[in-house]
Formats: C-alpha cells, sequence, structure tokens
C-alpha cells in the first residue's frame, strides 16, 4: 500500500490515507508503526529523519504499482488511489495560493501532487465519471492553472483538459473559462491554431455568460490574435474592436490603447 505514495510521504500522511487512527496509544496507530518498522528492518522502506519522510525503495515500489491492483481484493487499491487524491489535493492548492517564488518551499509533495493530478484526469476520460472524480479532477485543474502555465509539466495540458471537461456541466462557468483561456494560451504557443480558436471561443462565452468582464477582455483579445495569425482579418478586427470596448466599459486605458 505504501507504493500509493511518490517521493515518499510523512507519518500523518500514511496514517490518513492508509486509513489508520493517527492518535497516538491506538491499537491502529502501534500497528501502523510496527508496519514501518518492519520494512524499514527489511531495507523495503526507509526513514529520513531530517526531512521527517519515509521513502519507498524505488524497486520496491514500481513492482508494487506494477501488481498490486492486479491482485488486490474487492477495489482496495482504487480506493487507495481515490484517498491519495482527495489528500494531497490540499497541497496541489499551496501552488494556486502563494507567489511562484514561493513554490519551492512546497515542493517536497510535488511527486505525490504529480501522481494524483495523472490519476484524475484518466479518470475523467470516461464517458460519465464519477461526480466524486469529476470534483478531484476540477479541483486538481484549477489548483495548477498556474503551475501548468510556468512550469509547463509535461502532462499539465491534460489536466486542465480533464478539469474543465468536468466543469462543464457544473455552472461554474468563470472557472472553466480561466481554463479554457490557459489551455488556448498553451495551444497558441505549440501552434495548434485551431484549437486556440476552439478553447478563446468557449472562454469567451463562458464568460458572457458569468459575467466576467476581465476574462471577457482577455478572451477577445488572444481570439483576436489567433485569427490575425490564421490571416482571418476581419474576425480579427471584430475581435479587437470588442476588446476595445469592453476595456473602454472597465477604464482600462492601456487595453484600449494597445487594442488588445
Amino acid at each position: 500500500a505504501l507504493a500509493v505514495f511518490h517521493g515518499g510521504a510523512t507519518r500523518a500522511d500514511l496514517a490518513a490515507i492508509l486509513g489508520e487512527d493517527d492518535a497516538p496509544d491506538t491499537p491502529a496507530s502501534a500497528a501502523l508503526d510496527d508496519a514501518l518498522e518492519a520494512l524499514d528492518t527489511a531495507s523495503l522502506l526507509r526513514l529520513d529523519a531530517e526531512a521527517d519522510r519515509y521513502q519507498v525503495e524505488r524497486l520496491v515500489a514500481n513492482w508494487a504499482q506494477q501488481w498490486g491492483p492486479a491482485h488486490a481484493d474487492d477495489g482496495y487499491w482504487d480506493r487507495l488511489f481515490h484517498r491519495h487524491a482527495a489528500h494531497f489535493l490540499k497541497a496541489a492548492r499551496q501552488y494556486a495560493a502563494h507567489d511562484p517564488r514561493e513554490w519551492p518551499e512546497h515542493d517536497r509533495e510535488w511527486e505525490n501532487v504529480r501522481a494524483a493530478a495523472r490519476r484524475v484526469s484518466v479518470w475523467n476520460e470516461t464517458a460519465a465519471p464519477a461526480p466524486t472524480d469529476a470534483a478531484l479532477a476540477a479541483g486538481y485543474a484549477l489548483a495548477l492553472r498556474d503551475l501548468v502555465r510556468i512550469r509547463r509539466p509535461a502532462d499539465g495540458e491534460r489536466w486542465l483538459r480533464a478539469g474543465a471537461r468536468a466543469l462543464g456541466n457544473t455552472g461554474r462557468a468563470a472557472d472553466e473559462g480561466w481554463l479554457r483561456l490557459t489551455l488556448g494560451s498553451l495551444a497558441l504557443e505549440s501552434g495548434n491554431l485551431e484549437q486556440a480558436v476552439t478553447d478563446f471561443e468557449r472562454a469567451a462565452a463562458l464568460f458572457e455568460q458569468a459575467s466576467d468582464a476581465k476574462g471577457a477582455r482577455y478572451a477577445a483579445g488572444n481570439l483576436g490574435r489567433v485569427h490575425r495569425l490564421r490571416g482571418e482579418y476581419e474576425e480579427a478586427l471584430a475581435s479587437f474592436t470588442r476588446t476595445s470596448e469592453l476595456c473602454a466599459a472597465a477604464g482600462d486605458r492601456y487595453g484600449v490603447a494597445i487594442g488588445e
């Protein structure tokens, strides 16, 4: 079960996710401590005392992650993965709550956050994901939107698309709009102009629905940029005109001046 963790875990994390009672001097707490000591003695686990983290030896973790789920009884690993994702969502939200210059202070749990984000994005690629899975996908996407935009993890776009799909039927138009806006920017920078148009148009509609004037300005300006790159000058002019109107209404003189 310890192989569900990536990059190690604290004693409190282990207790929370493995479903043990972390109160001292209880049978469950003592059993967890006994198990950790036995694994340490067998060199299957090691305690980094300075960092207060337990690390599963990588070879053991790889083996357990490959073979464990196929041989566990009655959905045990599925429940464990869901507990892991729900638990580390709080750590993921630290990236949205802090300035990027402070992110290294929160990177201790990055491997667990990344593993959970990958899992919840896969769960939400089914035709009808469970409500709890959709909520997790939305939570991770919103928490990691800025990190994906700045750090560009390899599968970050997949996380954001899963979150946008999860938000599609929730009525949270502004939240989905900001995800679509970021996805459009990623598509634009990768040269996928068709996808960028799709994402920016969706963002613009969502911001209109949510009466989010700031988001609407960004969406219209970015849509104009893509139309200009595609040689669609009438559409570009219409988008930039809309941007100028929105900026003027908001008193954004800089936006009016640059036209986008």
